[in-house]
């Protein structure tokens, strides 16, 4: 491959992994997970990661091409849990907010007084949420160009393309990870991990600005 080929391929910039978001919606199912944890969610996701997609196959003798095993798909599978690592405030609020929707696959558990763990009915919990991957504007930093994609909706408000949208189906989630303290950690911030469970997820590409 000549350098002006490369050159060209890559005109659109590499992918940078540290450009995504993760949105939860607020509605019953979250036990109303607020815009403040959201607004923090966006920028203190510390990691996350897409997960895998894949075939399970059955091997399937040849008839013409006898002694070759074919592997036929019989299904899709998704790679589970969907888990991010976040860095909380010093009022919890990420923390807070995903307790309470956990706390909504079994609303007796965290009751003071019971020891009972009635669980509750999967529509209670289960809702979509969405990871949203954000690369740089094709437009570079021409400040007019980027306006007007922006009131185009090709770009989002702060100027970021997305070019993959991932909803996650029927998610709620599985854990709340260990919080670990230390008095030797002075300069350390708090943070966990989060995995949720779906059951498929979808992916858009190109998708109009909608935040």
């Amino acid at each position: 491959m000549t350098y002006e080929r490369a050159k060209g391929l890559l005109k659109k910039g590499l992918s940078r992994p540290t450009l995504y978001f993760v949105s939860i919606p607020n509605n019953e199912q979250t036990g109303g997970f607020s815009n403040e944890a959201n607004a923090y969610l966006r920028f203190f996701a510390k990691s996350t990661r897409i997960p895998e997609v894949a075939h399970e196959t059955v091997g399937a003798a040849g008839q013409g091409r006898t002694g070759v095993i074919r592997q036929q798909p019989t299904m899709v599978t998704f790679g589970k849990p969907f888990a991010i690592q976040v860095i909380d405030d010093s009022d919890f609020v990420i923390y807070k907010q995903m307790q309470k929707w956990f706390n909504r696959t079994s609303p007796t558990y965290n009751t003071l007084g019971s020891d009972s763990q009635r669980m509750a009915y999967y529509n209670n919990y289960a809702t979509d949420i969405v990871l949203k991957k954000l690369e740089l504007p094709l437009e570079g930093w021409n400040p007019r160009k980027v306006n007007d994609a922006i009131k185009k909706g090709e770009l989002n408000y702060e100027g970021y393309r997305k070019p993959i949208v991932i909803t996650f189906k029927n998610a709620y989630p599985t854990s709340l990870q260990d919080i670990e303290l230390g008095s030797d950690k002075i300069d350390a911030m708090t943070e966990y991990g989060v995995t949720f469970n779906y059951e498929t997820y979808h992916i858009a590409y190109d998708e109009q600005n909608d935040d």
